[in-house]
């Protein structure tokens, strides 16, 4: 290689370098540009988010850095939970004074509640996590003194709820205004001037009528294995007396096992496949929502039965009866509108419900639907006589 060949690569080698620390430095420029403009604000935010808020006094630290407005409270510590909003007011509380696990809604204690519900409302009572607000803030502190913008002013007649814990503390919390988006509710902690927002879940909760957790039952239940202890089975219809069935034990009935006798109409051959499908309708009879429940001590009033839901409890439109042991059901129905719908009012739960003729399609069956079909299989030849 020449001296000139020799001075030409030195060079070359020299131009590329120069160009590979000019391109390094060009890159590290627009890195750290990048760092300073994007990344690093990013990280002071993430901090920042990730720094807990401080808490007042009573309220705690719940996930994601969100705040309770006063310790979780689960279903097995709470005694009783009182509820006060614009659809009325009721308590559900722990029976014997916190002894056994059954909760009873008090004035109602025999209704048969759900407890799919009962459990939203103790999540919703029990468990304050708050929403963060647009600026990120857990709460509004000391509000203005127009709490009226929130609907928690005291002339707003808020809604409000009291949890009881089984040690004897005590949590009250007023439920003012929707937000402006619907995704939550205005709410205040008693004696604690800052203003939250609880999630739009407390509107099928404590903000509910106490009717929409109450089951609309109107049958006593019977199982495959009681369906031979029914007995005293009767249909009234428009103040008739329509069918009447009796249980018979294989004694009183001289056969092996159990069986039916229709009392009335009197001779009558029952269809026990159809007796017994009937039996399995009222083992889990219902309606489509509860209207109107009593206690276990004071009965419906009769005169309200009659006005407001067309029930006449001494001529009712249709009446069911049975018992199970000890145990007596009465189902009293009103006529069916041009709609189909009805009222039904069961006195083993005392309560009404609105149903609907479609799921109570016995009600217009005629007698021939529970006589026997081996009737008709008679000989037209060994027939003396056909009444109807």
């Amino acid at each position: 290689m020449t001296n000139g060949q020799s001075v030409k690569k030195k060079q070359t080698v020299n131009k590329k370098q120069k160009l590979t620390i000019i391109i390094c430095a060009s890159v590290f420029a627009v890195l750290l540009v990048v760092y300073l403009a994007v990344i690093r604000p990013l990280l002071k935010t993430a901090t920042a988010e990730t720094k807990p808020p401080e808490l007042l006094e009573g309220e705690v630290l719940g996930a994601n850095n969100r705040v309770l407005m006063f310790p979780h409270t689960e279903k097995a510590d709470i005694l009783s939970i009182e509820v006060h909003n614009e659809k009325g007011t009721y308590k559900f509380y722990r029976g014997f004074n916190g002894d056994n696990d059954n909760f009873y809604i008090e004035g109602m204690e025999g209704a048969p509640y759900s407890l799919e519900l009962l459990s939203s409302l103790v999540v919703s009572s029990g468990y304050t996590l708050a929403m963060p607000l647009g600026d990120g803030s857990p709460r509004l502190n000391d509000p203005s003194d127009d709490l009226s913008v929130y609907g928690l002013a005291e002339s707003d007649n808020p809604a409000w709820y009291l949890l009881t814990t089984m040690s004897g503390k005590t949590y009250k919390v007023y439920i003012g205004n929707q937000i402006p988006t619907g995704g939550g509710y205005y709410c205040m902690f008693d004696g604690r001037n800052a203003v939250y927002v609880l999630d739009s879940s407390l509107s099928s909760t404590l903000l509910a009528d106490v009717k929409s957790m109450i089951t609309p039952s109107l049958g006593y239940p019977i199982s495959t294995s009681d369906m031979f202890k029914v007995d005293d089975f009767q249909i009234i219809k428009e103040n008739k007396l329509f069918l009447w069935v009796d249980t018979l034990t294989a004694e009183e009935s001289g056969k092996e096992l159990p069986s039916y006798e229709a009392k009335f109409p009197a001779g009558m051959e029952l269809n026990t496949s159809v007796y017994t499908s009937l039996l399995e309708v009222f083992s889990s009879f219902a309606g489509t929502e509860t209207v109107a429940c009593g206690s276990e001590v004071a009965k419906l009033d009769s005169a309200m039965l009659k006005e407001k839901y067309g029930i006449d409890i001494e001529a009712p439109y249709y009446l069911v009866h049975y018992k199970v042991g000890d145990i007596e059901t009465y189902i009293e129905f009103s006529a069916p509108d041009e709609d189909g719908n009805m009222y039904a009012y069961s006195t083993v739960y005392n309560l009404v419900a609105k149903i609907n003729i479609a799921s109570a399609a016995f009600i217009n069956w005629d007698i021939l639907q529970y006589v026997s079909p081996s009737v008709f299989g008679e000989n037209i030849n060994d027939v003396s006589k056909i009444e109807v």
